[in-house]
């Protein structure tokens, strides 16, 4: 028989306060703050849009004392210790996610099959380009045509190497670089990926792989 546990609202909201990384308030300090944080929350949002900030840097300058937004972009392009991902949403999550997310990968394949045959020339000109010239964005290819993708909610009528990018980005193929302002540069995601980060397992086991995504969410 479990003992029931009797609890304080002021006990509870320390609680809630403490999983979310928030109490005791802005103790975490530096780059080691930021992946502690990322460590208590599986990812952030990444909504590029800044009205009083992005929502990134909300979320960490919140929790860590001496937070810059330099701090997020080291550790995001040059440490490699972050990247840019869809979770649920476009989000930040440890780079040491990578060989867990292998059957999301799969599962962004299977979802734009019919897609990438459709473009596939223009797909094969993207990864030829890349792997000849390195990091590019959009605006580094000819508008040949637009598309409008409606049965994917996140996209609307854009141009065709901007969706094809962010599709090569979602299967995993490709992999955010870099950033200038919310500009996006994509590489092969074999060049971004460090060595050790690239040697290990994936996990291609599904229920394994749910019992994590649970457990993350938690």
């Amino acid at each position: 028989m479990i003992d029931s546990l009797r609890l304080t609202n002021l006990e509870v909201r320390r609680f809630l306060l403490a999983r979310h990384a928030l109490w005791p308030p802005r103790t975490l300090t530096g780059q080691d703050g930021i992946q502690a944080t990322f460590d208590r929350l599986a990812c952030i949002q990444f909504d590029p849009l800044d009205v009083v900030g992005r929502n990134p840097d909300l979320v960490l300058q919140s929790r860590v004392a001496d937070y810059r937004p330099a701090m997020l972009y080291e550790l995001l392009y040059a440490e490699r210790k972050l990247y840019d991902y869809w979770d649920k949403m476009m989000s930040i999550v440890p780079l040491r996610d990578w060989p867990r997310l292998a059957l999301l990968r799969a599962s962004w394949r299977e979802h734009h099959a019919e897609r990438r045959a459709q473009h596939a020339e223009h797909v094969e000109t993207i990864l030829n380009a890349i792997r000849e010239q390195g990091p590019m964005s959009s605006l580094d290819f000819e508008a040949h045509h637009d598309v409008d993708w409606k049965t994917d909610w996140r996209w609307g009528p854009m141009r065709a190497a901007k969706a094809l990018l962010e599709m090569l980005g979602d299967t995993g193929e490709l992999m955010i670089h870099h950033r200038q302002g919310a500009r996006r540069y994509y590489d092969l995601a074999e060049r971004v990926l460090p060595g050790e980060v690239a040697a290990q397992p994936l996990l291609l086991d599904e229920e394994e792989y749910l019992r994590w995504r649970v457990a993350r969410r938690c």
